[in-house]
């Protein structure tokens, strides 16, 4: 299978590439390093000391013998996007691409103005290069547990849900009440997705996960391949 990842320099982009690559799957990558400058400008780094992208592809070669493509890109640039995607025609595109920090996106208006361009942004772009190349091409995108805040009810695992208001029953999107404008950008992204798919049929697998730590997988198995790991407010 061929394998599109947005985001290929992150915390879960490194790994997946390497595990995909492993398993013997063709692993393309877009990255335009944001996250990196993006902590340096909070005054943290990663625990981990981090090689350039093209050292990071360089060791992947050396060490586990698999060959991952990687491109320097902003998935906001539509037509860099468009041009990768019609290059390389991914079976799947998984889409990490996005400002990951809700405490970041709450720091003043020019950080939340941020997330919800790049979140937002970034979706619809790749939900337009794909119905050009192709609509069976299938998105996975990282949602959160966010999105639906903390409710005292059960969250279902389908997106849409029965509901009778004034006794008058209808089938609408699952409640969603965000708690920081990063969440709110997921939530968004989320119903972009879920209307594309009802509109153009598009496949999606929206991936509502809670956090997600741990400094190794099974393919790390040398500090050079190590994935960035970061601590701070």
């Amino acid at each position: 299978m061929k394998v599109l990842i947005l985001g290929i320099d992150g915390y879960l982009g490194w790994p997946l590439a390497l595990r995909l690559a492993k398993r013997g799957h063709e692993v393309i990558g877009i990255d335009n390093l944001y996250t990196r400058n993006a902590v340096k400008e909070v005054g943290s780094d990663s625990a981990f000391p981090l090689p350039d992208p093209e050292e990071r592809v360089s060791f992947a070669k050396k060490i586990l013998d698999v060959d991952i493509t990687f491109y320097k890109a902003d998935v906001k640039d539509f037509y860099k996007l468009h041009e990768i995607i019609q290059r390389h025609k991914p079976d799947a595109i998984v889409h990490f691409a996005e400002q990951r920090s809700a405490p970041y996106s709450m720091i003043d208006v020019d950080h939340a103005n941020y997330t919800f361009i790049n979140n937002l942004t970034s979706t619809i772009n790749l939900i337009y290069s794909i119905i050009k190349v192709d609509p069976n091409v299938h998105i996975l995108k990282m949602g959160t547990m966010g999105e639906y805040g903390t409710p005292n009810y059960d969250i279902l695992e389908r997106p849409f849900v029965e509901v009778e208001i004034n006794g008058k029953k209808d089938k609408i999107p699952f409640p969603k009440w965000a708690s920081s404008w990063y969440h709110w950008s997921k939530v968004y992204d989320s119903y972009n997705l879920l209307w594309a798919n009802q509109v153009w049929g598009i496949t999606i697998t929206d991936i509502m996960q809670g956090p997600v730590y741990g400094t190794r997988t099974e393919e790390i198995i040398d500090d050079k391949l190590r994935t960035r790991f970061d601590f701070d407010e």
